[in-house]
Formats: structure tokens, sequence, C-alpha cells
């Protein structure tokens, strides 16, 4: 791991932004419990991510998903913008079980992609995505054990 620390400003779709002086970033690999570290001088996008937000300043680990995502990290300072929310998450030890929930969406999403062979209306597509999107988010959230911080 490098020692190099940048100041982080994130722009959401809302409006909303969030600022830290001190942070190390890293980026979620294979859907799996694996990071990898950003750095100096990068350009990247992303349909959707999970970022890893080491706040140095506030000694904890911060989460983030993120859709449609542009970093920009050049100078020690790392700039991003997104089409989503601000929704932070943390990890706790306690292991956190979303199967449940998971098998339901799975079968919602085959269903939709058997009738994509037929042809999806424009709310089929976009219910598919969306549900895609939701189950990227709870698998990954029941991999790591995250839960929305307040």
């Amino acid at each position: 791991m490098k020692n190099e620390f940048y100041k982080l400003n994130i722009a959401f779709l809302n409006g909303t932004k969030y600022s830290s002086p001190k942070v190390k970033i890293f980026i979620n690999v294979n859907e799996e419990d694996e990071f990898t570290e950003l750095e100096n001088n990068s350009i990247c996008s992303f349909d959707h991510v999970l970022l890893k937000i080491k706040d140095i300043e506030n000694n904890k680990d911060l989460f983030l998903f993120l859709k449609d995502a542009n970093i920009l990290i050049e100078n020690q300072q790392i700039n991003i913008s997104s089409c989503s929310t601000k929704q932070f998450y943390i990890s706790l030890l306690k292991k956190i079980n979303f199967k449940k929930e998971l098998s339901i969406i799975k079968k919602q999403i085959n269903i939709l992609e058997l009738k994509k062979n037929f042809g999806l209306s424009i709310d089929e597509y976009i219910e598919l995505e969306n549900l895609k999107e939701k189950h990227y988010i709870l698998n990954l959230r029941e991999i790591l054990n995250l839960i929305e911080e307040n």
C-alpha cells in the first residue's frame, strides 16, 4: 500500500457534495472482498462501482456504491461525479444475510432475461436494469457485511 493521501471531493446527482481532506481510495474488484488502490494521475469511469474510502482524519472506512461514476485523480486530489445519491455504508463484524432478497431478485431478473429474447418494453428494460443494480448492491453488502451509515 502506498503512503499517498488525497483530498476527496464527490458531487452526487441531487447536488449534494461530500469532501474529506485526507483519504485513501480503493475500488472493488470482481464483486468480491478484494479492493485495488487508485493511484495519482488516473482517470476512471464506471457504470457501477463500489468504493472503499479510508478516511484518515476520522480513522474509519466508508463504502460507497456509485452509478455512472467518473473519477479524476491528479495533484493529490480526487474528484468524483456520479448519478447516485449520497449513501455511505460501514462494515460490521457480524454476518449479514440477504439470501432471501437476493433469491427473489434473481428470479425476477431471470424472468426478464428470458423475455428479453422476445423483446422487452421500455418499462421492463428499466425494471431489469434496476433489479440488476439492486442485486449487485445487496450481493456486495452481504459479502462485506455492509450496513447503511446514519
